[in-house]
């Protein structure tokens, strides 16, 4: 069984450096927020890094606390809302992913 648990924060936008910018700003402020538990891990391309029309990055976290993961998590949407161009930045998070594709 796993001993530790993952939430994958996926962003997608149709305009790369956005994205990027954007999963970069992110990621920052999920180290800012992270308890010591907790390890973020990215931001990243995803392995296919464009899809269709969308620029996909991945931020990662990892711990063994579940209801820190998911707190942090939704820090993490809230603070996305208020970023730059978070109008055309979708962001997804899958808590205990089963494909990190």
């Amino acid at each position: 069984p796993p001993y530790g648990r993952l939430v994958l924060c996926q962003l997608r936008g149709t305009d790369e450096e956005q994205t990027r910018a954007t999963a970069i700003q992110l990621a920052e402020i999920a180290e800012s927020l992270a308890p010591k538990d907790v390890e973020v891990l990215g931001s990243s391309e995803a392995p296919i890094a464009k899809l269709k029309r969308y620029w996909r990055f991945h931020i990662i976290l990892k711990g063994t606390n579940g209801a820190a993961l998911r707190k942090l998590a939704r820090l993490l949407r809230s603070r996305c809302e208020k970023l730059p161009h978070a109008r055309d930045i979708q962001l997804s998070i899958d808590v205990d992913p089963m494909s990190m594709m």
